[in-house]
């Protein structure tokens, strides 16, 4: 069995990535993967608060290795904050005990700012140097070579939400809406040269978070206009499978448009009608999700059986095909606990099984 980017080992004897990339790659794997997302996890585990977890590289590796190895899920990620993203062009982070690092400050004002400046360069970017540090972590470990290291980094229409706000960046869509696009002509190699770095330095694949590409954000034909050529160049010049994370957007009626994209993945709302959603991929596309991470913590043990259940049934067409991978619709709040997501693992291998 074979995959566009990789031998896939289709014995008994299945690796999580083996198992992963079959999925990918459309062939039937021994169950469905399950990818439980979370960083905040890592902090718990390692006995550290959240704003020491994302100093270190080896934090996050120490972090992602015992988190995997104690609930055997089907992936690790180098993946330390969103804003790292934003850090190279002058953004600043603002650290919280309770939750994920947010904007200190914005680095721009005005469109005409970041067109007027040079690209960062991010092999010389100091705000990458621990993330680098992870994945290199990752590729001499045992890891490497059974367990997916998923890359992640922030799509070319989120991004500059970091730069001007959300409100401004899209009303820029609205007024300038050349400008908007030479923005995003700006940021695309720079997206590509991070993803590539990453994928050189050992990552598997990328997790690319977008979520102003949902129709949350953008209606139909915005995603139509702008979004599908800037990801075909993206798709055209990222070297390993990509996945469109939404961060929790809903994507139920751009499903075709996606596909069209050339991304091999992507992330559901809870809002998003899984069953209906899988007969518009029609076995071309991946989809990921869709538990609710914010009502997850409230849930009892036999909520999450009986959500798990429902999710895998619905993404999988009662176990006959393959293309669907367990997930939380985004990352779980600090509130969840180990063993909920425990419980999460448990049930999407019981119920999982082809």
């Amino acid at each position: 069995m074979g995959s566009k980017y990789r031998t896939i080992n289709n014995s008994e004897d299945m690796t999580a990535l083996d198992r992963v990339f079959a999925t990918i790659s459309g062939e039937i794997p021994d169950r469905v993967p399950v990818f439980p997302l979370t960083t905040s996890i890592s902090a718990e585990l390692l006995n550290i608060d959240l704003p020491s977890l994302y100093q270190k590289g080896e934090f996050i590796f120490n972090g992602q290795v015992k988190f995997q190895k104690l609930i055997g899920h089907d992936f690790v990620t180098s993946f330390f904050y969103l804003v790292k993203d934003a850090e190279p062009w002058g953004a600043e982070p603002i650290f919280y005990v309770d939750g994920d690092p947010n904007l200190k400050s914005i680095p721009f004002t005005q469109l005409d700012d970041i067109l007027n400046i040079e690209i960062p360069d991010v092999n010389s970017a100091k705000a990458y140097e621990e993330p680098k540090k992870t994945i290199k972590l990752f590729t001499k470990s045992e890891i490497k070579g059974k367990v997916p290291i998923i890359g992640v980094l922030t799509g070319p229409f989120s991004l500059p939400v970091f730069f001007f706000t959300l409100s401004k960046w899209l009303e820029s869509l609205l007024i300038e809406p050349q400008k908007f696009q030479k923005v995003i002509e700006k940021i695309i190699p720079y997206v590509i040269d991070w993803a590539n770095i990453q994928i050189e330095l050992g990552v598997d694949m990328i997790f690319m978070v977008d979520g102003v590409v949902s129709t949350t954000v953008l209606p139909k034909d915005i995603f139509s206009k702008y979004v599908i050529p800037i990801y075909n160049k993206l798709t055209s010049n990222i070297k390993a499978p990509i996945i469109l994370g939404s961060a929790g957007g809903e994507v139920q009626g751009i499903i075709s448009e996606i596909i069209r994209s050339g991304v091999s993945a992507t992330t559901l709302s809870s809002n998003d009608d899984l069953t209906i959603c899988k007969k518009l991929a029609n076995e071309k596309l991946v989809l990921m999700g869709n538990l609710n991470n914010i009502e997850f913590g409230d849930w009892s043990p036999n909520t999450v059986k009986k959500e798990v259940k429902k999710a895998i049934d619905a993404g999988t067409n009662k176990l006959t095909k393959s293309m669907y991978i367990l997930m939380n619709q985004h990352n779980f709040p600090k509130s969840v606990t180990l063993s909920q997501i425990g419980l999460m693992v448990k049930f999407g291998k019981k119920f999982g099984k082809y």
